[in-house]
């Protein structure tokens, strides 16, 4: 399996994009516009792998974590997961 991009909304893409690149130097910017509902889009990261960092103006203050355990010890371990 191959994770070719991730989808985030943001409330401010150039901030992300800088924080984006301090921890993985190698991204650059690969593309940027606007959508139909006029709002700053773009796509940040390298060869292989990008983030889409799409500007919103509202959003959710929370993340949703799906966990496959219900022992903590368990929750992170992906060692049986085929890469």
């Amino acid at each position: 399996m191959r994770l070719e991009h991730a989808n985030l909304s943001v409330h401010d893409a150039k901030a992300m994009t800088r924080f984006l690149q301090m921890v993985s130097p190698d991204f650059c910017v690969r593309g940027e516009g606007r959508d139909a509902h006029n709002r700053p889009w773009r796509h940040v990261g390298n060869d292989d792998f990008y983030v889409a960092l799409q500007t919103v103006t509202e959003g959710n203050d929370w993340e949703f974590v799906e966990y496959l355990s219900d022992d903590p010890q368990t929750r992170n371990d992906y060692a049986d997961i085929e890469t």
